[in-house]
């Protein structure tokens, strides 16, 4: 592992999840019923969004480490 590389992507990667942490107590602040009125369709979309783009960054950091680690294949 390329130490300079680590460091830079643990420095990076830190601050990213804490803002979308941060992002999703916000977030939550919405569930409020007595500041906010929405449906549970608009949940249902909201979170299914949230939950592809969740998926899709974790397929790409496992398919980034099985293709390094697998070498040569067809």
């Amino acid at each position: 592992m390329n130490k300079e590389k680590h460091k830079a992507f643990t420095r990076v990667a830190a601050k990213r999840v804490t803002n979308i942490l941060n992002d999703i107590r916000l977030l939550k602040n919405c569930a409020n019923r007595n500041n906010y009125d929405y449906s549970k369709t608009e949940v249902s979309k909201m979170f299914n969004e949230i939950n592809r783009s969740l998926r899709d960054c974790k397929m790409e950091y496992e398919n980034k480490l099985d293709n390094k680690e697998q070498g040569f294949k067809f």
